[in-house]
């Protein structure tokens, strides 16, 4: 018999989650009260990052050349980058609003659709979302999963795969153990010594036996508590990073929109609320380690590889701002009306529309508003606030919440005891020159919390 065995070659796309990438999207989609703990803990985890006190013209660092192997930006040199403006004594970061923040499931349900396509791996992830308990963790393994939806458990498997690379990291485990470690995989520490001991010796982590775990993994107890130490700043319940109906409505604004025109005029500025975090820095002192030339090869490469990440975390950072301001400098040009002149004045606007004009994809608009508040001279919203479809009247159209507001006034008007029909709110709405139907009346008002004509006699 003749074998046919081959050596062939072939061609597939894949996106590599790396590293890097994880981090920036983590960071992209982190509100400004969040992420200023995460760079605060950054700061006490890697030892080249330093929190500096000084004016921001004080910040400057030495710039390090490419004999070190890494591509320095100038901003890492000089702190003083675009958009740093001092604390204002008179601003008030935070506002108290009414909050009705999304469930766990609205959040992942969201995430899913922006990554998914197949109709059958879209499918298996909302049956699998529907099992995530409160804590984040996936209460059903995908063979139970596959008996109880009919679906391929391979479909099943590759869907947990995505819903696990999700914010926030953890989320979807089956266990405490798996939880840890993706976390530790989303910080680009899948290989590192915290992940072995959170994936073979939980137990004993937990008992505090490090002579066991260092006798059994071959490394000192030194090492071992440098290692719990980590995974103690880990979250073992995931789930609580995401907002929810109930929480306090206490929110920290990323940006203010603010009227420096004069009387009668109105000249907007966009300002980033950059004050709300540390002041990171590269410490001049592991510069000058790296340049005496009294360093072993694994102390510069251990230097170089925490170097290599405070990079990372500060382009991310940069990223952030950056794609921030691009998308408030369009809200700014498309929503003028509304900070002129309040609220009813919002107008249709799509993620889809702002993506084409700054050149992004649809998802990376998305991730950006994501958990972002903006402080503006009417209050402080969430930026998902002024992306919502609309209706159509006789200029650019009104936005759904603008309707909410029309429909709203015509209620607070009405005569007691002849309360307006959805089809009256439907007539004189388009009198105001609005194109509405009356059953779309009826779901406005629906959402806008005002009952029906029959219950409000």
């Amino acid at each position: 018999m003749k074998d046919d065995l081959a050596l062939s070659l072939t061609q597939t796309a894949r996106l590599l989650w790396t590293p890097e990438m994880r981090q920036s999207l983590r960071i992209l989609m982190t509100g400004s009260a969040e992420l200023a703990g995460l760079l605060a803990r950054e700061a006490l985890e890697n030892p080249v990052i330093e929190i500096s006190d000084l004016e921001p013209e004080s910040h400057a660092s030495p710039i390090m050349t490419g004999q070190d192997g890494l591509e320095w930006l100038e901003y890492f040199h000089d702190a003083s980058d675009t958009g740093y403006v001092p604390p204002d004594p008179q601003s008030h970061a935070f506002e108290d609003i009414p909050w009705s923040g999304p469930s766990l499931q609205d959040h992942l349900e969201h995430e899913v659709r922006l990554v998914l396509g197949d109709k059958e791996l879209l499918k298996a992830a909302h049956f699998l979302i529907g099992c995530i308990d409160q804590d984040g963790y996936l209460r059903i393994s995908t063979e139970e999963a596959a008996r109880a939806t009919g679906l391929r458990q391979s479909s099943l498997d590759d869907a947990l795969r995505v819903i696990q690379s999700l914010e926030p990291p953890g989320i979807g485990a089956r266990s405490l153990s798996e939880c840890l470690y993706l976390q530790l995989e989303s910080l680009g520490l899948s290989s590192s010594l915290a992940a072995e001991i959170v994936r073979n010796h939980l137990q004993d982590l937990a008992r505090r036996e490090y002579g066991k775990i260092a006798s059994a993994l071959s490394t000192s107890i030194a090492a071992v508590k440098e290692a719990a130490t980590v995974i103690r700043s880990l979250d073992p319940r995931p789930a609580r990073k995401i907002c929810t109906a109930g929480e306090p409505p206490y929110v920290l604004a990323d940006a203010t929109i603010r009227d420096i025109g004069l009387p009668g005029e109105h000249k907007f500025v966009i300002v980033m609320n950059e004050a709300a975090f540390p002041r990171l820095r590269l410490s001049p002192t592991y510069h000058a380690m790296l340049s005496g030339g009294a360093l072993t090869d694994e102390e510069r490469s251990y230097i170089l590889s925490k170097i290599q990440r405070a990079i990372w975390l500060f382009r991310a950072v940069e990223r952030r701002r950056a794609t921030l301001y691009r998308i408030l400098e369009v809200l700014l040009r498309c929503q003028q009306e509304f900070f002129e002149n309040g609220p009813d004045n919002l107008h249709p606007l799509t993620m889809r529309e702002v993506a084409s004009m700054i050149g992004l994809h649809e998802s990376t608009v998305s991730r950006a508003i994501a958990n972002k508040y903006l402080d503006t001279p009417y209050g402080c919203y969430p930026l998902r606030f002024f992306f919502s479809s609309g209706v159509a009247d006789k200029t650019r159209g009104k936005s759904r919440e603008s309707v909410k507001r029309m429909i709203a006034a015509l209620v607070s008007k009405e005569e007691s005891g002849r309360p307006l029909s959805d089809l009256q709110i439907c007539k004189a709405l388009s009198q105001q020159g609005l194109r509405i139907s009356r059953r779309t009346v009826a779901k406005y008002r629906s959402e806008a919390g005002i009952l029906p004509s029959t219950q409000r006699r």
